[in-house]
């Protein structure tokens, strides 16, 4: 049984789509893996925006190596055909849901994830209510904002319990210099948190791989 883990995210934002020569340089770890994030728009926040936050978070996780693919499940509540929507597998494929706003938690919490008592999960809901509430104080893109919220969001699944920090992307309270340096495209994972989810998605495609292949063996035994 899922246990609901409140992960509080006072907001950031950064304008990065059509910036990209702005962006830092920054040195990209050598080891890459993938992550497959499954997406649903349950708030109608559209395409466009959904596509922004995405760039937004894969810049993120890039220069942490890690390299995600998007699978936009639903946009503005309208479910799409993908037969690769809906997977959830831990710690490779995970999922997103793009809500208005949490039912029973504080105002302003951006985000939540669902973790296992074992501290693993596949689930995340990014809110947007306070994230227009934040952009509308500050001068913030939407899109980048719920793409900082997406990436510390998944970041809580591929780390575990605790995850908080104090200081990078999973500092637990955001303060102006915060701000300031997520507008400069410098708010990133530190290396240590990096270096744990490339293993811990490393280690997940080892297991799958060997999952599927023991099922491939097991069918063949079988037609025999």
């Amino acid at each position: 049984m899922l246990i609901k883990t409140l992960r509080a995210w006072v907001g950031l934002g950064v304008v990065l789509a059509g910036a990209e020569a702005a962006l830092p340089t920054t040195s990209v770890p050598t080891v890459q893996v993938a992550l497959t994030v499954s997406v649903y728009d349950d708030a109608g926040v559209g395409l466009r925006t959904m596509e922004e936050a995405e760039e937004v978070a894969s810049y993120i996780f890039h220069q942490a190596g890690i390299e995600v693919q998007w699978i936009n499940c639903s946009v503005q509540g309208e479910l799409t055909h993908s037969e690769s929507c809906g997977k959830a597998i831990f710690p490779t494929n995970l999922q997103v849901r793009i809500v208005r706003k949490a039912r029973d938690l504080k105002p302003g919490v951006l985000g939540i994830s669902y973790l296992s008592p074992k501290g693993d999960g596949c689930y995340s809901d990014v809110f947007v209510e306070p994230a227009e509430e934040l952009s509308r104080k500050q001068p913030m893109d939407l899109s980048a904002l719920l793409g900082h919220a997406a990436a510390h969001e998944i970041a809580h699944l591929l780390l575990g319990k605790n995850a908080h920090t104090g200081r990078g992307l999973m500092r637990a309270r955001w303060q102006r210099q915060d701000l300031v340096t997520a507008s400069q495209g410098s708010l990133r994972f530190d290396a240590d948190e990096a270096e744990t989810m490339r293993r811990h998605i490393a280690e997940g495609m080892k297991r799958n791989e060997a999952e599927v292949e023991m099922e491939k063996q097991m069918n063949s035994g079988r037609a025999d």
